[in-house]
């Protein structure tokens, strides 16, 4: 079974559109997503919020565990171990959804396993995950086949993590980041920015919530409007994009600068439809250099 059957029959998560417990419909963007991190040796996946990549990444990984005959170990890394054990969870919930739904006998499903705990698991088979939280002595004493990071611009050291771990990929392993951006870090931002400028292998792929057909103008509206209309925010959270920091030289207690042009860090395409901007935002916009290039650009793509 390949991997695009295996997520589109048994895809183990939770629908935003529906109750709970619903099979996912398997979208474009998802089956790019699950193409760019397969067909890659090294990719980075900048995308907005809620675009259920970690539901991905755990489908895809529970897929490896059972069909990879290669007696693989995989490595997932977050920030946080809680996040790293509910990544473990998804995957055993994955296997689990699979067997009861092709009607595995439960003595199988259990000879399936050496160790499942809520830290790893290890399959008769060979095939092994384990999630960790990043610190270098986590990892000793392992080599991996693939390294996923999750929210990888919120982990704290990512590049030395990166330097040190390369040495422990296996011949043709594969490295995996994946993250809403977070200002620009040292590590994700630096090397998609590097990746930019063809300095790095890594095979780069940004997804935002227009990419998701689960979401329409309503949510974003709503969206808009749980951050304050905080255009920063909404840039970085939404849109996925790179946005730098306010100047150090800001006292507390100021106004915050009014966001320009020049907040970006990598410079965007002026996507913005203008249709699925709140009047409030619109306004803002309207006023400012962005917007009135946004309204060039709306102008000349309706001619």
């Amino acid at each position: 079974m390949n991997i695009h059957e295996y997520i589109e029959n048994y895809r183990y998560g939770k629908d935003v559109n529906y109750e709970w417990p619903h099979r996912f419909k398997y979208y474009d963007f998802e089956i790019d997503f699950i193409n760019h991190i397969h067909e890659n040796r090294f990719s980075i996946i900048k995308k907005s919020r809620q675009m259920h990549a970690t539901t991905l990444l755990a489908n895809y990984v529970a897929w490896q565990l059972l069909h990879n005959k290669n007696s693989i170990t995989i490595m997932y890394m977050s920030n946080m171990l809680h996040m790293s054990q509910r990544f473990i969870e998804l995957v055993d919930k994955s296997i689990k959804y699979f067997t009861n739904e092709i009607g595995m006998p439960v003595d199988e499903y259990n000879s399936m396993f050496r160790i499942n705990s809520r830290k790893e698991i290890n399959m008769a088979n060979g095939n092994r995950v384990k999630g960790l939280a990043t610190s270098k002595e986590a990892l000793r004493g392992f080599t991996s086949d693939l390294i996923i990071f999750d929210e990888a611009a919120f982990i704290n050291e990512i590049d030395i993590l990166i330097s040190s771990l390369l040495p422990t990929l296996s011949t043709g392993g594969k490295m995996i980041m994946v993250s809403t951006p977070n200002g620009l870090d040292e590590g994700f931002y630096e090397t998609w920015k590097q990746s930019l400028n063809e300095k790095n292998t890594f095979k780069r792929m940004e997804i935002d919530w227009t990419d998701n057909p689960r979401y329409d103008k309503e949510w974003f509206d709503k969206k808009c409007r749980s951050m304050n209309m905080d255009e920063r925010m909404i840039e970085q959270e939404l849109w996925g994009q790179f946005i730098k920091p306010f100047p150090k030289n800001l006292r507390i207690g100021l106004v915050e600068p009014k966001f320009s042009p020049d907040a970006y860090a990598i410079p965007r395409k002026p996507y913005i439809p203008i249709d699925y901007i709140k009047p409030k935002l619109k306004k803002v916009l309207d006023n400012s250099f962005k917007g009135r290039l946004l309204r060039i650009f709306s102008f000349l793509r309706r001619g």
